[in-house]
């Protein structure tokens, strides 16, 4: 039974240790050197509950001894057996409810130190032999304390093994990973912020624009401001020339006659072939003339081009 009352007991005494927190600020303490009454807000502090725990401790066992070496219904040994269980668990009650279940953070420097202040509930405790005052307290943006009894303030006196609380719980900043001023939360592309050319209102980077519409991004057109003319655009984004089907000279656009080239006589203004000469000015041209240097002599000419003879 005895077994039974010590493990009850001690299960309600909260042992804990700071594991891997989130910093919610610092806390500088300092000996105390200013005359007795010179320090502001100082608390008067309760007995620590190391010490509550060390006597139940001892007169549970104490009781134990008592029990076994003169049987189980011996007054006093019950007595000292129940007084150790009571004061375990009232050990236990008076953590849980001024500091809900802290873990511990010893000010273990005679000289003074500045520790990081996790979140959640901790209690403080004055190991350094030494009477210590909190100098300053610098709560991180975003934390807040939810003002714990015997909550450690600035100015708060502790003399060796007493001890004041913390309990800071902290917010975590909004997040922008992209820097697009979408937060991740409702960014639609959180890794992806502005491209140079904005976002839409999902927070995605808006494309790269194609001012002349040919299909190739101004980024990478060599003509941006000049787009198809009617005859596509080659590959680095500017139009094509427009073409001279007709190899006369005259694009197509502005020949009046862009299948029919020069044909051995060069083309007029238009871009329509010269017609065949005919140098002797008798009606047959010069390529089916026979005669292309011999005109009518008076009496006409042949099916030939040559001059008739009389």
């Amino acid at each position: 039974m005895m077994k039974k009352l010590f493990a009850l007991a001690v299960a309600l005494v909260p042992i804990s240790h700071v594991g891997a927190q989130t910093s919610a600020g610092s806390l500088v303490y300092a000996p105390i050197t200013a005359a007795p009454g010179s320090v502001d807000n100082v608390q008067a502090v309760p007995l620590p509950v190391v010490l509550l725990v060390a006597l139940g401790a001892s007169l549970l066992l104490l009781g134990a001894r008592n029990l076994r070496r003169y049987g189980r219904h011996h007054s006093f040994g019950l007595l000292l057996a129940l007084c150790g269980t009571v004061t375990l668990v009232s050990s236990g009650v008076y953590t849980q409810s001024a500091s809900a279940l802290a873990a511990i953070i010893n000010l273990s420097n005679p000289a003074g130190d500045t520790i990081n202040l996790p979140t959640g509930g901790f209690e403080l405790v004055n190991t350094s032999g030494v009477d210590l005052v909190i100098d300053s307290i610098d709560v991180a943006s975003g934390c807040t304390s939810n003002t714990p009894t015997e909550e450690c303030l600035s100015g708060t006196a502790l003399a060796p093994l007493e001890s004041c609380f913390t309990d800071y719980q902290c917010t975590p900043p909004p997040i922008d990973t992209d820097g697009d001023g979408f937060l991740d939360d409702v960014d639609a592309c959180p890794t992806q912020g502005d491209q140079g050319y904005g976002v839409d209102g999902t927070g995605c980077p808006n494309p790269v624009p194609d001012s002349d519409g040919d299909g190739v991004p101004d980024n990478v057109d060599g003509c941006p401001a000049q787009g198809d003319q009617g005859y596509g655009v080659d590959g680095t984004g500017c139009p094509n020339p427009v073409p001279d089907s007709d190899g006369d000279g005259f694009p197509d656009n502005v020949d009046a006659c862009p299948a029919q080239g020069d044909q051995g006589y060069g083309v007029d203004g238009t871009g329509c072939p010269n017609p065949v000469p005919d140098s002797d000015g008798d009606g047959v041209p010069d390529n089916v003339d026979a005669c292309p240097a011999q005109g009518d002599q008076g009496d006409g000419v042949d099916g030939t081009g040559c001059p008739n003879v009389v």
